[in-house]
């Protein structure tokens, strides 16, 4: 099947990943092998984009339970 032509549709789910590319460069890190490093290295940089991308929903999305029962 042929892509579509044209910019993507501006979806919420894009705009999300977008925001998280632009302060956390999350799909940089997801994006990047990182069979070569060791897992010292991979945790220093994993510590970094997890507090940018927290911050980043935190400032933007208010998450709550779906459902009120302690999980089980």
């Amino acid at each position: 099947a042929e892509a579509p032509k044209g910019p993507p549709p501006e979806t919420s789910a894009l705009r999300l990943l977008g925001l998280l590319q632009q302060e956390a460069r999350f799909i940089d890190f997801i994006s990047e092998n990182i069979d070569d490093y060791d897992d010292a290295q991979v945790g220093a940089a994993v510590r970094q984009i997890h507090a940018d991308c927290r911050k980043a929903l935190a400032e933007r999305v208010r998450f709550e339970r779906v459902f009120q029962e302690e999980e089980g």
